[in-house]
């Protein structure tokens, strides 16, 4: 099986300093998306020589060896990761008649306070409050900072959704890869303002903006753990393409 022990030049995994910054404590994620016995010795050797306190392993959902290895090794499973694709060939107008006084824009500064409070309670459903390892607080901070961000990113966009000039819901979307196709970041619609669309007008206007600029398709990722999440993305004509697991291990009683 190909896994982190074929080089034992070559570190197993990556410190990631803005997660590491962020929590509080070093995070670190293993470089490849397998797992022997050996590389798992190795990933532990490299963890301790660099006090990582959690580690990620991103891996293959048909992988039943790398997941067997491992649970053996300590690593929980935290998410199911979906990759989703979609081509913005054939795309549908978005309905913004159906809902009055909507308007779609990029965001302004005075945006932000409010799209915060949107992000710190939109997204409890992801692997960082699944595991108790890390703080509800951080973790809700952890999307705000998501939407400074994407306001102050030249390579992001941060697009939000307005119901009576008030934002209503927001997409990033964020840098180029060399290919040319953007990836949609982070989508999240106000609680009060759920069930009128608005998640739906947000990514569909958001894919006409991004067919505009030149576009021929664009992705995303979903937890598995949102299922209405799934079912907005697969009505405006996303496929799954790939999907994988989010494994986590602690050190130090996390």
């Amino acid at each position: 099986m190909a896994g982190v022990s074929e080089e034992p030049s070559v570190p197993p995994c990556e410190l990631l300093e803005w997660e590491s910054e962020h929590f509080g404590f070093p995070v670190a994620s293993v470089l490849h998306s397998s797992l022997d016995r050996d590389a798992a010795g190795r990933v532990d050797e490299w963890c301790r020589a660099n006090e990582v306190r959690c580690i990620y392993l991103l891996a293959d959902a048909e992988d039943a060896d790398t997941s067997r290895v491992a649970g053996e090794s300590g690593f929980r499973v935290v998410d199911f990761r979906l990759v989703v694709r979609r081509a913005l060939e054939g795309l549908a107008e978005p309905h913004l008649g159906g809902l009055a006084g909507m308007e779609f824009r990029e965001a302004a500064e005075a945006d932000l306070g409010h799209l915060r409070g949107i992000a710190s309670v939109s997204h409890r459903g992801s692997r960082f409050y699944f595991d108790a390892g890390f703080p509800d607080a951080r973790c809700a901070a952890l999307y705000e900072a998501w939407i400074d961000l994407g306001f102050a990113d030249p390579d992001r966009n941060l697009w939000v959704a307005t119901l009576e000039g008030m934002p209503a819901g927001y997409q990033v979307v964020g840098p180029a890869a060399p290919d040319g196709i953007r990836r949609l970041e982070l989508l999240a619609v106000d609680p009060n303002r759920h069930g009128r669309g608005i998640g739906a007008a947000l990514i569909l206007s958001t894919m006409g903006t991004l067919r505009s600029e030149g576009a021929g398709e664009t992705w995303t990722i979903l937890s598995a753990r949102n299922v209405p999440s799934i079912r907005l993305h697969e009505r405006v004509g996303f496929l799954t393409e790939r999907v994988q697991v989010w494994h986590h291990k602690w050190y130090d009683g996390g």
